[in-house]
C-alpha cells in the first residue's frame, strides 16, 4: 500500500489445496499485514484487508482463514468484514512434520460460502493441509 510514492503498508496473500470432510477445495488467507506506525488509525488496515479478500476471490479461493491473537483488537475488524472464529482447534503440520493445533483461527467463505459454513458449524477436523506449515 502506498501513499503517493511512500510505502505505508503491506500484506501477503497465501493459498493452497486442502480437504475438508472428503471435499477438496482451495484455502486462502493473508498475513503479515502491517501498517507503518505513523499511518495507523486512519482506516488503512481495513482497506488492505478488503483488498486482500478481493484478491483471494480473484485467485479462486473457496474459503479463507487467518490466525488472530484474541488479545489484540484486530480480530474485531475481521469480524466486521465477515470472518468468524472457528469454535474448535485448527490443525497444521509444523516444520518438523508434527501435527499441531491453533485455537485462534477465523474463517470466511470466499467462493464457497456453504463449505465455510460447514467448516464453522460441524465438528469435523479442520486441517490446513497435509503439507508443512500453515501455507
Amino acid at each position: 500500500m502506498y501513499d503517493n510514492d511512500t510505502a505505508i503498508g503491506s500484506c501477503g496473500i497465501h493459498k493452497r489445496k486442502s480437504e475438508f470432510d472428503g471435499e477438496e477445495y482451495i484455502l486462502g488467507g493473508f498475513g503479515e499485514l502491517a501498517i507503518l506506525p505513523r499511518n495507523r488509525g486512519n482506516g488503512y488496515g481495513k482497506v488492505l484487508t478488503e483488498k486482500a479478500i478481493k484478491k483471494l476471490y480473484e485467485i479462486n479461493c473457496d474459503v479463507a482463514c487467518l490466525c488472530v491473537d484474541r488479545k489484540h483488537n484486530a480480530y474485531k475488524l475481521y469480524q466486521l468484514l465477515g470472518y468468524t472464529f472457528l469454535q474448535r482447534d485448527a490443525y497444521f503440520i509444523d516444520a518438523l512434520g508434527k501435527e499441531k493445533t491453533n485455537d485462534s483461527v477465523m474463517i470466511l467463505g470466499i467462493k464457497n460460502k456453504e463449505l465455510a459454513d460447514k467448516i464453522s458449524n460441524t465438528n469435523y477436523k479442520f486441517h490446513y493441509s497435509k503439507d508443512k506449515g500453515y501455507w
